[in-house]
């Protein structure tokens, strides 16, 4: 079933407000992403204000995974702009948040 782009920025919207309120089981880090993080000097906090709301959100199509995935866009102060990459488990109520 394809899903429109709101429908799935309402979906990582759904996931990263459960994983704040302490429900790990909605997104997975991927290691790389918490290392980039790091680098980057990126907080958390950052990372959820462009979950929640990113200002742009673009479709890449499937991951290596058949996951749909996009591209979500914002600023992090200090830093400037920044990308995630989010692949998206409808099934299993899942996001997975990554660098390309």
């Amino acid at each position: 079933m394809k899903r429109s782009i709101s429908q799935i920025a309402a979906f990582i919207r759904e996931c990263a407000e459960k994983a704040e309120a302490g429900n790990d089981t909605v997104l997975d880090i991927r290691t790389h992403f918490r290392d980039r993080m790091r680098e980057r000097g990126i907080f958390w906090g950052d990372v959820i204000d462009i979950l929640l709301a990113p200002k742009k959100v673009e479709p890449r199509g499937k991951d290596d995974e058949g996951r749909e995935q996009v591209w979500l866009y914002g600023k992090v102060p200090k830093i400037g702009d920044l990308r995630i990459v989010v692949s998206v488990d409808f099934d299993t109520r899942l996001i997975t948040i990554n660098w390309d």
